[in-house]
Order: structure tokens, then sequence, then C-alpha cells
């Protein structure tokens, strides 16, 4: 019977049949084959943790001496885990003439902020033994577990790192029962810490409008999700936003709130009607009780105001001279009232006969509104028409708003024109029957014999 062992010059688990390397480097088992019968061809098989059943390797073995060693790679996308090799006298069906189990042991990164867990992992320990696991900081504080192996021989687990762990290098070591010897094996890999980068979750608005407020609204987080309180921090977070001007940058540094209800922190910056338009940049800063930083920084855009007008109820039908009170209301984005002191108002009034006129509307304090008292016109011979009222509101910084075909009333004629349209129309065909009659009655007179 052949003999396979593997040997690794990174060992893992155990020194004849365990390879160990750091994930994202990759690693060679030097695998040695011995006793291989006289005149025959041999094909190395492998199977990863991940492969359902061995596949051949270009590994091609003849009995020229007692011992051979060759080296197999293991990429660093391999998977961590139990690994199997296998002898076969055939290229096409894996016969296992001999075997032999490595593990590839790993963590699954090199460099870490505080409050990420390392995930470690590992195979080629005995099925279903204990593996101790520890974690190392700089050589010293340290914290050990036990995990159970599968029936393959793998084993997993993630260690926490805490907000104030230690900075700088980190050692996680495995220990256990080799699969083959049952030898007792252990093998280290090395990664390291840093300060946790601080979250600043939540979004502020690419544009605004003037007269409008922008709410800074976030919650902080570590990376591993735990959002931070204000017993964790130095300070409140604190919010700076920047406007470059033509004269010059010009910075506010605010605070932010915490809210207990939310867990969220915040602040409410009101946009003047009249700030200056453009780009503004923010940043905000906070930093917990270790050390750990938080950063955030932003832009947004300050647009002129949109202002809204709503219509008041009117009545949808009136009689010529009739006054209709036409009241709307004017509000900037943020709900305050845009009076006469820094704006003015118009109405265009257009009828369905074709006639238009723009007239003004005047602020009334009392009721924060802008009226139009509008005497409904006489119609004439005309039994109905249809006025449309559209309104359009400009103030002193060029902030503006327009609402067309906002108000529409009918406007109905009046008893007496109706009756005045009656006679009107009726003198023409009375006009014509009589002249009708005068001409047939000359022309009888002409012919009479």
């Amino acid at each position: 019977m052949p003999l396979l062992q593997a040997q690794s010059s990174h060992p893992l688990l155990s020194t004849d049949e365990s390879i160990y390397p750091i994930w994202g480097k990759g690693g060679n088992v030097n695998v040695t084959i011995s006793g291989l019968s006289p005149n025959s061809t041999y094909f190395l098989w492998r199977q990863r943790p991940s492969d359902p059943a061995s596949n051949i390797t270009n590994v091609v073995l003849r009995p020229r001496v007692s011992e051979q060693v060759v080296q197999l790679p293991v990429a660093s996308t391999d998977p961590a885990g139990t690994y199997l090799l296998s002898l076969s006298t055939s290229y096409t069906v894996d016969t296992r003439v001999a075997v032999v189990h490595f593990g590839v042991f790993g963590v699954d990164k090199n460099v870490y902020q505080r409050t990420e867990s390392i995930f470690a992992s590992g195979g080629g320990v005995y099925p279903n033994s204990t593996v101790s696991l520890s974690l190392t900081y700089n050589g010293t504080a340290s914290s050990s577990v036990a995990v159970n192996a599968s029936s393959t021989g793998n084993f997993q687990y993630s260690f926490p790192i805490a907000a104030n762990a230690p900075i700088g290098g980190i050692t996680v070591s495995a220990s256990g029962v080799s699969f083959d010897t049952n030898k007792t094996v252990s093998a280290s890999v090395q990664a390291s810490d840093i300060v946790a980068s601080i979250l600043f979750l939540g979004q502020v608005p690419a544009s605004v409008q003037r007269a409008s407020t922008v709410d800074f609204n976030f919650t902080l987080a570590y990376p591993n999700g735990t959002f931070l309180t204000p017993d964790v921090l130095m300070s409140s977070p604190n919010l700076t936003i920047t406007l470059t001007g033509p004269t010059g940058p010009v910075t506010e540094t605010l605070l932010l709130n915490y809210s207990l209800d939310t867990g969220s922190w915040s602040h409410l910056y009101d946009i003047s009607a009249n700030a200056t338009l453009g780009t503004y940049s923010y940043s905000l800063g906070a930093e917990d009780v270790f050390g750990n930083p938080a950063v955030s920084t932003g832009t947004f855009d300050v647009d002129r105001a949109n202002l809204i007008i709503v219509v008041s109820p009117l009545p949808s039908k009136a009689s010529p001279g009739q006054i209709i009170d036409v009241a709307i209301y004017v509000w900037y984005p943020n709900l305050t009232t845009v009076t006469d002191r820094v704006a003015n108002v118009t109405t265009f009034i257009q009828d369905t006969n074709g006639n238009n006129v723009t007239l003004p509307m005047f602020f009334n304090a009392t009721d924060g509104r802008w009226h139009l008292f509008y005497n409904v016109p006489s119609l004439g011979f005309h039994f109905g028409i249809v006025l449309t009222f559209s309104f359009n509101v400009t103030d002193l910084f060029q902030n503006s708003g327009r609402k067309n075909d906002a108000y529409v009333l009918t406007a109905g004629a009046s008893p007496q024109e109706v009756i005045l349209a009656g006679i009107a129309g009726a003198i023409i065909p009375m006009a014509l029957l009589i002249w009708a009659l005068v001409t047939v009655s000359k022309k009888r007179r002409q012919h009479k014999p």
C-alpha cells in the first residue's frame, strides 16, 4: 500500500498533514509519496472543503525513487477547512489507493476596526473533536474559547473586538488533534486592529429652497452597527456649515442634540428668504471616550424659493355687478406668510371672449391674505361668460410663485340684460318683415292690369 503524507512549509494543525497560509497570500503543501508499485503510474487528486467530490490535479507520479516530494499550491482564494489528497491509479476515477488530510486556517481580513468581528475558520482536525481558539492583543491581553469541529474536521468562530480594544497586532491561534495522526498540533495567524471609524447614518437633501429648514438628522453607529449614546461620547457631535462666496468663506459651527425617543442626533438649520444662493459644504464630527473618531462631509445647494399660493373658497357663479372678494394665501416653503413688505401679487383675468386684464392684489395683515375685490362686469347682449384667474407673486429677493387657472368664475346675465337682448333680437326680424311687405306691395302695383 503506498504511503501518502503531506508536509507544509507553513504548518497548520499538523506538521505532517497540514498547511497554514494566511488568507490573501496562499501557500504550498509539500506532499511526500513513497511505496509506489513499479511500472505503475499514479495521479494525485484533491478535494477542497467546498468541493462535492475530488478532482484530478496536474501531478503525475511514476516510481523512480523510493520517496518523492511534490508541491501542491493552495491559492489565496481557496476556502479554509479540511482538504483531502488521494492517490489514484486512474486519471478518470479516484481509486483512492492512499489518502491524507490537511487543513487550511486563517481569518477573513488582515486589518480590522474596533467593534468588528474576527472570523476565524479552519480544518484538518479530528472529526467532532474540540479545538481551542485564542485571541491575543499585542502579545498580552487574550481570550480563549473551545469550539466543536464538524464531522469533516472543520471549525469556525467569530471574535468580537471591543470598542476600547488595544490597538496594534492581533494573533489568532488554534490548537487541536490532527485528522490522521491524532497528534496535538497548533497554528497561529497574524492580523491587526485600528480605531473604529464611527458612522454618521443619515442623509441631507442635495438641493433645498430658501425659506426652508434643513434637517440634519443622524444616528451614530460603530462598524458593527451598534448605536452610540451620549454616555460614550466626549461631547455632542458638532456641525460645521461653510459657504464660499465672493468675499470669502462664511462658517457656522453648531451642536447636534440627542433624542431619547429616536436615538438620533439632529439640528434644524433654517435658511432665510434672502440666503446666498449656491453650494454649501458641511462637516460632522464626533469622538467617543475611547478615541474612536466620527467624521462625515457633504454639500447641498440653495435655490430660490418657490412660493406657495393657496386660493380661499370662492363662489363658482356670480351675476353682473356683484363684487367678489378674491382672496389667496401666499406662503414661503416654511409656511411663513409673504407680506406686502417684501412682495407684490397680481392676478391675470381672462374671459371666454378673449378679453384679459392684470390687476394688483392687496395684503390684509389681519387675516394674512391677499385680496382683490372684483366687480363682475356687465355682459351686454351676452348670456354668460367664463372668467379664469391666474396668480403671480414675486418678492424682493427674486423668489417667485405662479398658479395658473387657479380660480374659474362663471358670470350669468341679469334679467334686464336678458330682456334687452330679447328685444334687440326681435327688432331685426320685424324690420325685415316690414321691408318684405313694402317690397311685395310695390311690385303688385307695378304689374296691375
